[in-house]
């Protein structure tokens, strides 16, 4: 989702400033668990990474662990897991959450096209995204910056702050 949060039911709500993104994978054996060594089927059977982001199960009958990571409007990273919900604080002091994702421009081809989930929605292409970037602003403690001080955010936008806070854009695809 794109300047979203989350809202009760997991589906994406519009008045953020920054993405959501949801995460899941799956927690049941497959039906042919037989395909599967004794090490993997005992490691999924005796709950190893049945939890969500809060520590919580989800419930009975459920496939799928799903997370959804945003942030609210005190400027922290939440983590709402269908286990549980509460959604429980990650990070304190983001001032921008960011999810991009590439896109194959064509099969044959390495190039990719740089997206927001708006636009890969848009042009119905999730089946050719082939890499997600992620990108975190995060402020300092009050009194660690020089006034005026610039930065990039995650909009390649350069930024310029005089409340004494430093800030840091953390990027990873």
């Amino acid at each position: 989702c794109d300047n979203s949060t989350f809202n009760v039911n997991g589906s994406c709500a519009n008045g953020g400033t920054s993405s959501a993104l949801a995460i899941a994978y799956q927690t049941n054996i497959p039906a042919n668990s037989s395909d599967l060594s004794p090490s993997v089927t005992t490691s999924v059977t005796g709950g190893s990474g049945w939890a969500d982001c809060n520590g919580s199960v989800p419930p009975a009958n459920t496939e799928f662990v799903v997370n959804r990571y945003f942030v609210n409007n005190a400027n922290q990273l939440m983590c709402l897991g269908n286990g549980s919900g509460t959604p429980r604080q990650i990070a304190a002091n983001v001032a921008q959450f960011q999810v991009l994702y590439g896109v194959a421009v064509g099969a044959n081809d390495k190039r990719v096209s740089i997206l927001t989930a708006s636009q890969v929605s848009a042009q119905n292409v999730w089946h050719m995204v082939v890499q997600v970037e992620l990108c975190l602003v995060m402020i300092g403690a009050p009194n660690t910056d020089n006034n005026p001080s610039s930065m990039n955010n995650c909009n390649g936008a350069n930024v310029v702050t005089n409340d004494g806070r430093m800030r840091k854009t953390f990027r990873s695809v």
